[in-house]
């Protein structure tokens, strides 16, 4: 499959800043992990701090495409549609190593806190499809602005999305712990549907995150042959 062998030169591109991000996100880890162990928090957060980490730096190649790149990549006997599903592959493997992340930092904090991972996976599920809508709105908006478009422009575009979606997680979770009668209630009302919830929630991410890169290969076919 073409879109693969695109991936992988974006993968190629940006092998130094995943160099950096192999550094820095187990260091960051280990830094919550000392926090969670005097000031137990939800495991959830691990998760989302990493997905939130995936989210800033999957748009990578869109920061690093230089116009001589495009006139070569347009040359390659390949259709517009392999060119955006790999880069829409190269997101989607940053988040599915995000999650797995996640999941080890999650597991570390048990072995600290002793909480238990199991009541955490739908909420996780769920945070999981929250941030593919989100890469999602992310490759869009980056489509139709176009990939040549001034350094300032392309970081608001990059940052924004991903500070939204892991500030309103915290804040989310922190009303959560602050108001728990409401929590309680809601998850009385929600019963005993969360799994069901999270099936849900990743199935229409999907298509959402399908519809996207369907999307951006119309607009950017109409502006490369248009």
């Amino acid at each position: 499959m073409r879109a693969i062998q695109f991936a992988k030169i974006d993968f190629i591109k940006t092998k130094q800043q995943i160099l950096w991000i192999l550094l820095v996100i187990p260091v960051v880890l280990l830094f919550m992990l000392r926090q969670s162990s005097d000031s137990p928090m939800p495991l959830v957060i691990f998760f989302c701090y990493a997905l939130f980490m995936a989210l800033i730096f999957s748009t990578i190649p869109f920061g690093s495409c230089q116009r001589q790149e495009t006139g070569f990549l347009l040359l390659l006997p390949a259709t517009t549609r392999d060119r955006i599903s790999g880069r829409f592959l190269y997101g989607l493997s940053y988040m599915m190593v995000a999650a797995l992340v996640g999941c080890v930092g999650m597991y570390f904090d048990k072995m600290i806190s002793g909480a238990v991972i199991e009541a955490e996976i739908p909420f996780c599920m769920i945070a999981f499809a929250v941030s593919m809508v989100f890469m999602a709105l992310e490759y869009v908006i980056l489509y139709l602005f176009g990939e040549q478009q001034s350094p300032n422009i392309l970081s608001l575009i990059r940052m924004i999305p991903g500070f939204v979606f892991f500030f309103g997680s915290i804040g989310l979770i922190e009303g959560a712990q602050d108001d728990p009668e409401v929590t309680a209630a809601l998850m009385e009302y929600i019963g005993g549907h969360l799994m069901l919830i999270g099936w849900c929630s990743l199935a229409a991410a999907f298509v959402l995150f399908v519809a996207a890169a369907m999307l951006c290969t119309a607009v950017t076919k109409k502006r490369d042959f248009g």
